[in-house]
C-alpha cells in the first residue's frame, strides 16, 4: 500500500492496531461504519490486513468468559506493511500533540524541557 492514507483510513488503521494490541485482534463492531467495512474488506483483499468474521461460537464463549454482551464480531491482523505504516503514524501523532503542549503552556513548559534537554524528572 504505497499511496497516502485519507483521514478516515487512517483513524481506521489506528483503531485496529489498538484492537490487534489491547484487545488480542477483535473488533468492536459498535465502533466500525459500513464503510470502514469495505475498507477492511479492500485491506483485506490487498493483504494489507486479514480480517475474518467470528463464529457465534466465539463469541458466545468470550460472552460466557466475561459475562458481558460481546460486540466483537471481526478478528483482524494486521500485515507487517500495516503495523510499519501504524507505527509512523503514532510517531506523527506524538508529535503533533508535543507541539500542542508547547504551544498551550508556552513560557511554562519550554521546547526544551519536552525534548529532554534540560534536568530529567
Amino acid at each position: 500500500m504505497n499511496k497516502e492514507l485519507t483521514k478516515e483510513e487512517k483513524s481506521l488503521l489506528l483503531y485496529a492496531e489498538s484492537c490487534s494490541v489491547d484487545n488480542s485482534g477483535f473488533i468492536d463492531n459498535r465502533r466500525v461504519n459500513g464503510e470502514d467495512i469495505l475498507l477492511l474488506k479492500k485491506w483485506n483483499n490487498e493483504n494489507f490486513v486479514s480480517c475474518k468474521r467470528v463464529c457465534m461460537a466465539v463469541l458466545n464463549s468470550r460472552r460466557k468468559s466475561t459475562g458481558e454482551a460481546c460486540y466483537e464480531s471481526i478478528f483482524i491482523k494486521l500485515s507487517e506493511e500495516a503495523w510499519i505504516t501504524a507505527h509512523q503514524l503514532r510517531k506523527e501523532r506524538a508529535e503533533r500533540m508535543r507541539l500542542k503542549i508547547i504551544e498551550k503552556y508556552d513560557g511554562i513548559v519550554t521546547t526544551e524541557d519536552l525534548q529532554g534537554e534540560t534536568n530529567e524528572i
